[in-house]
């Protein structure tokens, strides 16, 4: 029952890319706005343009094309590349036109172009896995792609600030809200989650929208609780407690107590709480050197200086990038290096703690990581003398959507051996496998590393923090609370709230307080606590799922 509860999660990986700068705006001519479009492959349509009702509701923002794997895709006009890259298993492009409209070309197996490319009609940006999905953009709005094809220049009226890149992090985000609610078929090609399978949540979410799941869910779960009641009232006697119930309770509490020494809601955070600290980012299951959803935290505004602040690279030592640290060896890594062995990547976490050290004597280390991430620094720091002269003061841990207790997904993959340490493919959909490895093995609940991490606890001398997202559907906040850390939950939901999670405005204030040494911000926990509940029970039984969706359906 437990595995048939489980499937790929929309937002898994949405986080597998840069956050980079402004690339170069396109030459004087885009004043003019006229340009001709022609369709980016030849082949019939088979899913054509259906507006979802709201942001996250189901529908289809772009045009499907019947390809198969291999085809070259073309861009449909000339213009400047504002992204390239992986979200999930699979590459998105997405170019910006001389008229201000932006196209993007998804689900492709390779990429051949470069960000700040300068394109031609016709060149080709990349190879198809399957299915093309093709999408147009005129600022936020996404609009119907065949009208483009009219076979004659059209003038459109964009507004000037629509006709510049965005910062790539930015690109990133807007291509994935115009995925997000695609419905079903594009949940199984975008998600990529913990192990690749698909949490019940994501796949009622996708159908109906995140607003009348979370609805359906909530009822539910309130329908649950009754159940929970009666059926603790009977085990009572045979001193048989469900054990849903207490881990609830439990972290629940935790969650709660550090409520006890909340900051007001109109105290400002710190300015700058991470000036003259040293900033080390560690990325999440697929991210890529370079690439990652914990790249979309400020830390410009969080006060670490220029060179202060770089990425761990699983392949050891420091990401490429943007941000580096000089004198520190930069080692590039791709998705695949993620599925290793967690202990592996934590000892090579400590020792680019340790090189930090040595080449920044008595500068403090904040580490922040993002999902997987944070079990590699728990990894790293576990059982370990933080006071060991050959590591640096490790001021503050921030977590982020982590799973400090493992991952539904995962448990499910492990109990039938989906997560074997040679990296079998777990065929999701059918056109597309989601690699798993010995990572996915141990961030299930009962592996070996999860269980040791909890035994050792977390490091003396350093001040923990695991931030969460209320509808986080990819590790759920019951899986982030842990002891002896100040425990954060952020009103955040949707598909992409895991990947949304490191860049969120809630989350930069309550990574200034973190940092600054101030509690969390304080709010009624109550609404949050619901959707966290109500998430948590839907992914792990069966019972709550099929309800919400008979809610649904009704």
């Amino acid at each position: 029952m437990l595995l048939r509860s489980l499937v790929p999660v929309a937002a898994a990986l949405l986080a597998t890319t840069s956050l980079a700068g402004v690339v170069a705006a396109p030459p004087a001519a885009a004043a003019t706005g006229t340009v001709v479009y022609a369709p980016p492959v030849d082949a019939a349509v088979v899913d054509e343009f259906r507006p979802p009702p709201s942001r996250y509701g189901a529908g289809n923002r772009g045009i499907d094309y019947d390809t198969g794997a291999g085809d070259p895709v073309h861009a449909a006009a000339a213009g400047v590349v504002v992204f390239a890259g992986r979200i999930g298993p699979s590459s998105h492009v997405v170019v910006l036109h001389d008229d201000g409209v932006r196209t993007s070309y998804s689900f492709l197996a390779d990429v051949a172009v470069r960000r700040g490319q300068r394109l031609d009609q016709g060149a080709t940006v990349g190879t198809t896995a399957g299915r093309l999905h093709f999408g147009a953009r005129v600022g936020e709005e996404y609009v119907d792609p065949a009208l483009l094809f009219g076979g004659e220049p059209t003038v459109r009226l964009v507004p000037a600030d629509h006709r510049h890149p965005l910062a790539e992090w930015q690109e990133r985000r807007s291509l994935v809200e115009g995925l997000a609610g695609w419905g079903g078929a594009t949940l199984g090609r975008v998600a990529g989650a913990v192990t690749g399978a698909v949490t019940p949540v994501a796949r009622m979410a996708a159908a109906a929208g995140w607003d009348l799941t979370e609805r359906a869910l909530l009822v539910s779960a309130q329908q649950w609780t009754r159940v929970d009641e009666a059926v603790r009232a009977w085990a009572h006697v045979g001193n048989l407690p469900l054990t849903h119930a207490e881990r609830i309770r439990v972290r629940t509490e935790r969650v709660t107590i550090d409520q006890r020494h909340c900051t007001p809601a109109g105290v400002s955070p710190p300015v700058a709480p991470g000036a003259g600290r040293i900033a080390l980012l560690v990325a999440g299951l697929g991210s890529t050197g370079g690439g990652g959803a914990v790249l979309d935290v400020d830390t410009d505004a969080l006060g670490y200086g220029e060179g202060m602040v770089a990425q761990f690279s699983y392949a050891g030592g420091q990401a490429p990038g943007d941000r580096t640290i000089a004198g520190v060896p930069v080692r590039d890594y791709g998705r695949r290096d993620t599925y290793g062995d967690l202990r592996v990547a934590g000892e090579r976490l400590r020792r680019l703690l340790a090189d930090l050290a040595r080449r920044h004597p008595g500068v403090p280390v904040d580490l922040i990581a993002h999902s997987q991430g944070g079990i590699v620094v728990r990894a790293a720091l576990a059982g370990a003398d933080t006071f060991d002269p050959d590591l640096p003061l490790v001021a503050n841990v921030v977590t982020l959507g982590s799973p400090h207790h493992g991952a539904v997904p995962a448990t499910a993959a492990n109990a039938v051996g989906l997560s074997d340490t040679g990296g079998a493919v777990y065929e999701a959909t059918g056109r597309l496998g989601a690699p798993t490895g010995r990572s996915t093995q141990q961030l299930a609940s009962s592996s070996h590393l999860v269980e040791e991490l909890g035994a050792r606890g977390l490091p003396a001398g350093t001040v923990v923090t695991s931030i969460a997202a209320s509808g986080d559907l990819v590790v759920d906040a019951q899986m982030s609370a842990i002891d002896h850390a100040t425990n954060v939950v952020v009103p955040l939901t949707g598909l992409a709230a895991h990947d949304r999670l490191p860049g969120h405005a809630e989350t930069a204030r309550e990574l200034a307080l973190a940092l600054g040494g101030q509690g969390p911000s304080c709010r009624d926990l109550g609404p949050d606590l619901a959707v966290v509940d109500a998430v948590n029970l839907a992914n792990s039984i069966r019972w709550v799922t099929d309800r919400a969706a008979a809610l649904l359906a009704a």
